[in-house]
């Protein structure tokens, strides 16, 4: 689980210059259905709910 929470904090962390680049990954794409700034929140949301479980994950 350890591995599939730092994949979280990755594509949290990568998607965030993406986004201003104009590229996102396909899987968030859903993410700016509701604006901007919210998709720039779930964003955050995820980058900092993978850190937080990959640090506190056992294996």
């Amino acid at each position: 689980m350890k591995r599939f929470y730092g994949f979280l904090f990755a594509v949290g962390l990568f998607s965030i210059p993406l986004k201003f680049a104009g590229i996102s990954f396909q899987v968030l794409w859903w993410m700016d259905s509701w604006g901007d700034t919210i998709g720039m929140i779930l964003r955050i949301i995820l980058m900092v709910f993978g850190f937080l479980m990959w640090k506190n994950a056992d294996v």
